[in-house]
């Protein structure tokens, strides 16, 4: 079932300009005035970041003051597709040769990791999740055979093919179309069926899935295996949090979807480039605001967040922004757009009630939510949130009528009862007075 929400814009006034230029500067020191396409960029680090363009790799160490090329040997021709960094020596570079290299020493030598073209002439994503454990994905070479899907647990010393006969196709694009949140949990929008189809796997490649996602991906990410967004490219963003059976829509008047991009850890807060412009949601993708970045172009390509402040944005032609800052005005005043910084649970009310009171809690990040009724012997009486709720500010109500029954007693007596709610590792109880 869909529902749809309008998308509400946030026009900055000229008079701003100062201020909100400061949320994101160019930070291109070093690097080419023009370097056509920016391909990808990855952060370990608010310093250490490698970015892949028409024009080369560049790394920075001083959180983009001064960017150095990498320079690849001579047998190595080709361009990153996508990289994936964990520190300031471990760097992975996926190619459009369909090869997978890496180097432990920032860039000095470069070791061949794959490279089989009878698998895949191109490789279109990588993602490594520490030193040892990570993913891969390229094209089959025919189009119609199984996408290659590689995993590594030594750091790429072996990649292995984990998905030889799930479903054909190709991802239709770079890295945009697949993505993974944890080496078990991930999304993939295959191409080369008609229709084309988001499928997703919880054990690392071997089986696959089929969402109930029925419209055009053209870029997607998961945040864990239960909140996903994806852009269709055109004026939606789509988004389940339960893992693809049930999706709901915003409307979008934005271009071409070119990333997305979560907080870490935040779910509810979560960056969009559609190339010309950027926008960012506080609600997990209900309701999107436009960010200024430059008077110029912004020519967006890939969006990279190593926590709540540090923020990169890789565009075509020389553009490369970071932000210290959170990337977001900070002085809107909108409760909207406010997430609380700490879990609580509030005294209902009214309290005494008869016959519903409402119990209201908050959560600063979003997760798996247990909100019970007890009776004074510690009998359950009622299952009030038993899910993933989004971070954000919730109420819920609770009537006698609808307590679960206690032996053969349909309707709750008068007396105290406790409500506990579970967040996280947040618990909190407290109690309210029924009379009847």
């Amino acid at each position: 079932m869909k529902s749809f929400s309008m998308l509400y814009f946030v026009f900055i006034l000229t008079s701003y300009s100062t201020f909100v230029e400061a949320q994101w500067e160019k930070q291109t020191s070093g690097l080419p005035s023009d370097w056509g396409l920016g391909w990808a960029i990855d952060a370990s680090d608010s310093s250490n970041a490698v970015i892949s363009t028409s024009q080369g790799l560049f790394r920075t160490t001083d959180g983009g003051n001064l960017w150095l090329e990498i320079e690849l040997p001579d047998t190595l021709t080709e361009t990153g597709i996508d990289v994936s960094i964990t520190d300031d020596s471990h760097f992975w570079i996926a190619t459009d040769l369909g090869k997978i290299i890496a180097t432990t020493d920032a860039g000095q030598s470069w070791i061949v990791q794959f490279d089989d073209m009878s698998m895949t002439p191109f490789m279109n994503y990588i993602e490594m999740f520490n030193d040892s454990s990570g993913l891969a994905m390229g094209d089959n070479p025919s189009e119609s055979g199984p996408a290659l899907f590689l995993r590594t647990t030594d750091g790429g010393i072996n990649w292995e093919s984990v998905n030889d006969s799930a479903f054909g196709g190709y991802s239709g694009d770079t890295w945009r179309r697949v993505d993974f949140a944890t080496p078990r949990h991930g999304y993939f929008y295959e191409s080369g069926i008609n229709p084309q189809k988001l499928f997703k796997t919880t054990d690392g490649c071997e089986n696959w899935f089929e969402t109930n996602y029925s419209g055009y991906a053209a870029v997607l990410k998961c945040f864990n295996r239960h909140i996903v967004l994806v852009s269709d490219g055109y004026s939606k963003i789509s988004r389940t949090t339960d893992g693809g059976d049930t999706w709901e829509e915003s409307l979008l008047t934005g271009g071409w979807g070119n990333d997305l991009e979560y907080i870490p850890g935040i779910a509810a807060k979560v960056f969009f480039t559609d190339y010309d412009k950027l926008y960012f949601s506080s609600d997990t993708g209900k309701i999107w605001i436009e960010i200024f970045v430059d008077i110029t172009e912004l020519n967006g390509r890939d969006i990279e967040f190593t926590d709540e402040n540090h923020g990169w944005i890789l565009g075509d032609d020389g553009n490369l922004y970071k932000t210290s800052t959170g990337g977001v005005l900070t002085d809107v005043d909108d409760e909207e757009f406010n997430l609380p910084d700490k879990f609580s649970l509030s005294q209902n009310y009214p309290n005494p009630f008869n016959p519903s009171t409402v119990i209201g809690y908050q959560l600063p990040v979003s997760g798996f939510v247990s909100l019970k009724v007890y009776d004074i012997l510690g009998n359950e009486v009622a299952t009030l949130v038993d899910e993933y709720r989004l971070a954000g500010k919730h109420e819920v109500e609770f009537h006698f009528h609808s307590g679960l029954p206690l032996g053969n007693v349909r309707n709750l007596s008068s007396g105290v009862y406790f409500y506990r709610l579970q967040a996280d590792n947040y618990v909190d109880t407290k109690k309210m007075l029924l009379i009847k």
